[in-house]
């Protein structure tokens, strides 16, 4: 009989290999051409370049795109907010 303790404690290490296999796998997938940025740094990314911001520790960014622009870009979905906030 496994304890609970043990339990979690497989959970958690399932659960950070699928993180490390998710950021290993899933940048790979879509990215027409990688770009690295370090602190202070910006890039401008052309009109209709798909484009997946992503970091390998927390960050803060600043997204700057047109109000008509989705949050979830060319796809409607249940995630998708149409009237945001005006900053």
């Amino acid at each position: 009989m496994i304890t609970l303790r043990d339990w979690i404690a497989e959970q958690k290490n399932l659960l950070t290999e699928f993180e490390q296999w998710w950021r290993e796998n899933h940048r790979r997938s879509s990215v027409q051409f990688p770009v690295s940025l370090d602190e202070g740094e910006f890039i401008v990314v052309p009109r209709g370049v798909e484009h997946k911001p992503v970091a390998d520790e927390e960050c803060w960014i600043m997204l700057f795109e047109p109000a008509s622009t989705l949050n979830t870009g060319n796809v409607e979905n249940e995630f998708t907010l149409k009237d945001l906030e005006r900053v």
